[in-house]
């Protein structure tokens, strides 16, 4: 309630107060809303029905964890476009947020692009973490030891990574990568875990900050 309050949301109030005063009533109107969207939803998909879809519905009409719909929702399906998954991402967050007063709320949803392009683009933003994680080490090592400066770009591994990063990142934030580029990640990933001389200039760098991290920043000239 108090959120709703914040963001002058009147349908999550009322859906507040109905969940509190269903306790007393011992019916669960979130988990009504749940079996009914879901049996809508089952009978509204199209002609050619796959398998996650009728998973996917079945787990709100049983009420399964919310983890577990998420995850059904942004599963693919056979000629699902990114539009798809998106929308679909958009109803369920709906569903939970507003149980059986959704239908009340619209569907407009700022963040569902991002978030949902995280979880199916996730080996991009994997490769993105691990790249961000040996930039971070490297550039501190730099700082303190200028005369022994390392050129990550000198190694194989971290620029076919880098080069893949940028090829595909507007790509990765906007749309549903494909399955060549799941692989190309995938190999680079690989790559990088595997490649000995890349990996010891990691923990060098690591080492290093952990030692200099204690000691006074060199003074600006």
């Amino acid at each position: 309630m108090a959120n709703g309050f914040k963001n002058n949301d009147w349908v999550k109030i009322v859906n507040s107060l109905v969940r509190y005063s269903s306790g007393f009533t011992g019916v669960d109107l979130n988990t009504i809303a749940n079996i009914t969207y879901g049996i809508y939803d089952l009978i509204e998909n199209h002609e050619n029905i796959t398998t996650t879809d009728v998973l996917y519905d079945l787990s709100l009409i049983i009420n399964s964890p919310k983890s577990e719909q998420k995850f059904l929702a942004i599963s693919r399906r056979d000629d699902d476009t990114f539009e798809d998954i998106v929308n679909r991402y958009i109803e369920l967050k709906r569903v939970h947020q507003y149980g059986a007063f959704s239908p009340l709320t619209k569907k407009e949803d700022s963040r569902a692009e991002q978030d949902v392009a995280k979880i199916i683009n996730v080996r991009y933003y994997t490769l993105k973490d691990m790249l961000n994680e040996y930039d971070k080490a490297i550039e501190t090592y730099n700082k303190f030891n200028p005369d022994n400066y390392i050129d990550l770009y000198q190694n194989a591994s971290y620029e076919r990574a880098s080069v893949l990063k940028a090829e595909l990142e507007y790509t990765a934030k906007k749309e549903m990568l494909d399955e060549n580029q799941m692989n190309e990640l995938k190999s680079a990933i690989d790559a990088m875990e595997n490649d000995e001389a890349l990996n010891d200039l990691y923990k060098k760098a690591k080492r290093s900050a952990w030692s200099t991290s204690r000691k006074k920043e060199p003074e600006s000239e």
